[in-house]
């Protein structure tokens, strides 16, 4: 169990078949700061491009109400990993 705010989404097509997925949670340790994450992409699907609606509408607003104003995403488990995406919003 997580101890802070935690929230995860899909988007399905029309016949129930997930097109993407994502994660978003608080920070433990930084207040103010949030994390994306767990992101997956069906990247042949025809509606793949809806994915970025996860990251950008659904997940960073969710954050944003809950105070965060810093987001670090997407990455799974830990931001020690280069596998990440840097964007600003605001």
């Amino acid at each position: 169990p997580y101890p802070k705010p935690k929230e995860f989404w899909i988007i399905e097509d029309a016949k129930g078949k997930p097109i993407a997925r994502a994660g978003a949670a608080l920070s433990i340790t930084r207040p103010g700061v949030g994390y994306v994450g767990f992101f997956e992409i069906e990247v042949q699907h025809p509606d793949a491009h809806l994915a970025t609606q996860l990251i950008d509408r659904t997940a960073t607003q969710w954050l944003k109400t809950l105070g965060a104003h810093e987001v670090y995403g997407p990455m799974n488990y830990s931001t020690w990993f280069q596998h990440r995406l840097r964007t600003n919003y605001g």
